[in-house]
């Protein structure tokens, strides 16, 4: 993620041009206004808005070097972390792993075609369900961390800067989630930016 910022922060115009042509939205700031309406634009539910903790980069950079790809992987922007009713990851969607231009390519080989997707990026074990739900904050008072047993639950990691490719990715996301109808699926959509403002 830090590099990601970084990439952001020194844009040239050639930059600038890449950058509109994938979508990259350019705001000054980025605050909780601006991410709820952002998330009523991507069909988010006010129920399930979600930011990430700052906690959460602390973990993944405090790893050793044996585990700095998966770090990597798990600070990316857009991310989808399908966990079973065990709680474990059982399909893992990155950004980086997706290719494609103008628009990532999230559904290469048809991997989103059933439900749950085929595998794009490598699982990992260092974060369960319970481990990443405890990195989860609320962004209103109407968001909520619902309690009982999911077949699966899907957490949904976005940004507004990344402003179409987020908005094609959740829709991926949901229309493969109504591919489950016959299980039990929650989704948390999970904004990437709002530690920047604490």
């Amino acid at each position: 993620m830090t590099l990601f910022l970084l990439i952001l922060a020194s844009i040239s115009s050639c930059q600038t041009v890449m950058m509109r042509l994938y979508g990259i939205k350019n705001y000054k700031t980025i605050d909780e206004a601006l991410i709820i309406k952002q998330a009523k634009k991507y069909k988010i539910p006010d129920s399930s808005m979600f930011y990430v903790d700052s906690a959460y980069f602390a973990y993944f950079k405090s790893l050793d070097s044996m585990h700095k790809q998966v770090a990597k992987d798990r600070m990316q922007p857009l991310q989808a972390c399908y966990y079973d009713a065990s709680g474990q990851l059982v399909s893992l969607q990155i950004n980086c792993y997706a290719g494609g231009f103008p628009n990532l390519k999230w559904n290469r080989n048809g991997i989103f075609n059933t439900f749950v997707p085929k595998q794009q990026a490598p699982l990992d074990t260092l974060l369960n369900l319970q481990q990443h739900t405890e990195f989860l904050r609320t962004i209103n008072e109407k968001t909520q961390v619902r309690d009982g047993h999911f077949d699966y639950v899907i957490f949904v990691h976005w940004t507004v800067l990344l402003g179409r490719q987020s908005k094609r990715f959740i829709r991926y996301v949901q229309r493969n989630a109504e591919l489950g109808k016959n299980f039990k699926i929650d989704i948390r959509y999970v904004n990437m930016e709002m530690i920047w403002s604490e």
